[in-house]
């Protein structure tokens, strides 16, 4: 069965003694965030129902009580309003959500009899509930909630929304460290999402969470005529407001698959505990702007988005497919010489390709045979090219001075690479390119006092030092 348990700081503390996991978080200022889709996105939310008392009728869709039929899907908890509120935000209240343009569907899946003692719907409700959403045609669903039932309705239903392109957010609970994530939030498929405070995995956020987000002491709307305001805290709260992201998102990039969305979520995600995903803190915390980057979804460092911007504008690079960029992933020898290549113009070419890696009918068959031919770069026989191997750092300064020289700009002779601690690193061959590209701006170091040279090229650094080349080429 389900069970539901909340973090509220009022006064008001509603003592459920139920199965529904509810677990509570608030908004977000997104002010600098700018939606340019033009087509709102559904969100269905699995919960307690909506009041639209404080939160505007308009941007409620007209939903299902899967607990009572008879009754309708205003809320008489407080906890779906509260979920609901974060992401369509109180302009009555001045509460400004992380996507006020979305559309909320309300599936009641907890309710109160008149008495005021709480019924909840189980299992059967919930999985009524995603199949609801699914054919209702929200492309989100919000389960601020969950069970420790791992049953086949439930990963069928899990299963259905995926197919049919519907992505699924869930709490991942309140029970502490100890506890590990339920159901749906478990499967692979679902977001999972765990509290923060102040940037660190709260004490009471379970492990098993994709990701966290700060959700201590957060202002939501009430959902009682004579009260405005609820303060509240948990993983409820942090899942509605990934949500409510992750529909800004689609409004932005509406073609974008559940799992593509997934990926862009989890590569906005700040590392900050083991490096990579941990169960404590997932693949890490997200920002609170909830600023949808640009021109890809996945590209969240600030410090890459110009270079990533030039170098897709100008057709230098293009997305790794499903709509993203990969910005974290390493730059392969093939795409380093393409986009050197391109560069130029993508002049074709007439010349034998000996490389039997190279196929005729690669994308990178021509940029591979103009870079040799310019001796910007070798293979490593004359069959093998490597066309897939990751590039290093240093390897890279040495193929782009190659292609400086080639522009008819010289490489300075200064050893700028000894201010580094790590300038030991680099080998021998590669020094003399390493300190031009230094000295021209084209690379920088990773750290205050490091280079990394035998460290992969990332295709956000590959973006940021082509955008530095291509400027001092056109001095």
């Amino acid at each position: 069965m389900l069970r539901i348990s909340y973090f509220m700081k009022q006064a008001i503390r509603t003592a459920v003694s139920v199965l529904l996991v509810l677990a509570l978080l608030v908004p977000v200022s997104s002010a600098e965030a700018v939606e340019t889709g033009d087509t709102p996105v559904m969100i269905g939310f699995i919960d307690s129902g909506i009041s639209t008392i404080n939160i505007s009728p308009d941007r409620v869709a007209e939903g299902v009580n899967f607990v009572f039929p008879e009754n309708d899907t205003s809320d008489r908890i407080g906890h779906g309003t509260a979920t609901a509120g974060l992401v369509l935000g109180s302009e009555a209240l001045g509460i400004e959500g992380v996507c006020p343009a979305a559309v909320a569907l309300p599936l009641v899946v907890v309710d109160r009899y008149p008495s005021g003692v709480v019924n909840n719907g189980g299992a059967e409700a919930l999985v009524r509930a995603i199949y609801e959403a699914v054919d209702r045609g929200c492309r989100i669903i919000n389960a601020s909630l969950s069970t420790g039932e791992d049953t086949q309705e439930l990963r069928d239903a899990v299963a259905y929304a995926e197919e049919k392109g519907v992505l699924i957010v869930s709490a991942a609970g309140n029970d502490g460290k100890e506890g590990t994530a339920g159901y749906p939030a478990s499967y692979g498929t679902v977001i999972s999402v765990g509290s923060a405070e102040n940037s660190l995995p709260a004490d009471f956020s379970q492990d098993g969470a994709d990701v966290i987000v700060n959700s201590i002491d957060l202002t939501a709307p009430a959902h009682r005529s004579g009260s405005k305001l609820q303060t509240v805290s948990g993983t409820s709260y942090a899942c509605a407001l990934v949500s409510g992201f992750c529909a800004k998102i689609l409004m932005n990039y509406p073609d974008l698959s559940p799992s593509a969305l997934r990926k862009a979520v989890y590569r906005l995600a700040k590392d900050i505990l083991e490096p990579g995903y941990d169960s404590r803190s997932g693949w890490g915390v997200l920002p609170d702007t909830f600023e949808v980057p640009c021109p890809f979804p996945d590209t969240g460092d600030a410090w890459s988005r110009e270079g990533i911007s030039y170098a897709s504008e100008n057709g230098l690079m293009q997305g790794t497919g499903d709509g993203l960029f990969d910005p974290r992933s390493p730059l392969t020898r093939a795409m380093l010489v393409t986009i050197l290549w391109r560069m130029e113009g993508s002049p074709k070419m007439y010349t034998i390709c000996h490389f039997g890696d190279v196929p005729s009918d690669s994308w990178y068959h021509d940029a591979v045979r103009w870079a040799v031919s310019k001796q910007l770069v070798n293979g490593y026989s004359r069959t093998r090219f490597g066309p897939d191997d990751s590039v290093s750092r240093e390897q890279a300064a040495a193929i782009l001075m190659r292609y400086a020289s080639y522009k008819g700009h010289g490489t300075a002779a200064e050893d700028l690479s000894g201010s580094y601690d790590d300038s030991d690193q680099i080998s021998a061959w590669a020094r003399e390119a390493v300190n031009g590209a230094l000295g021209m701006g084209i690379i920088t170091g990773t750290g205050s006092h490091t280079l990394s040279p035998k460290a992969p090229l990332t295709r956000a650094q590959a973006a940021t030092v082509i955008m530095r080349l291509s400027t001092v080429l056109s001095e």
